[in-house]
């Protein structure tokens, strides 16, 4: 089982009544019977999400579309925007809040120094995607290596 079902069972648990939206990757999605129950409502379709379990969900761009939608019909809800269900595998920078500007050179591992110069010489206007795409595998690498 999921370790994003695990945390939707146990949120039920504590309030069977509200309706969980988790932030999973680039969408939102509703899991099991709030899926079920929220699918028509937001005219979206239900997919199974494993063997047992279904969903339903929207690309995280139109959230303020569906929000409107869940506050208009006065939907119990909750956004749950850091969900566990992350790859065991993804580091952003050991979750550091990144913002160059404002942070001391000495805050960074030698790693996350080679990643922060690599992405600042980027002329991101002289690549093509595959050359972008070749950049992002190299800097996973240098993630996961850490």
């Amino acid at each position: 089982m999921s370790k994003l079902v695990l945390e939707y069972e146990k949120l039920k648990e504590q309030d069977k009544d509200k309706l969980y939206l988790f932030h999973s990757g680039i969408f939102y999605v509703f899991l099991g019977e709030d899926a079920v129950k929220m699918a028509p409502i937001l005219n979206l379709k239900v997919l199974p999400f494993s063997n047992d379990v279904e969903k339903c969900g929207f690309p995280q761009n139109s959230l303020a579309k569906y929000k409107e939608i869940l506050e208009r019909e006065k939907v119990n809800y909750l956004i749950i925007e850091n969900s566990t269900n992350k790859n065991d595998d993804t580091k952003i920078l050991k979750n550091k809040k990144v913002d160059i500007k404002d942070t001391k050179v000495n805050d960074f591992s030698k790693n996350e120094k080679e990643i922060i110069d690599r992405i600042r010489s980027l002329d991101i206007y002289k690549i093509n995607p595959l050359m972008a795409f070749n950049i992002l595998v190299e800097l996973k690498e240098k993630i996961n290596n850490e």
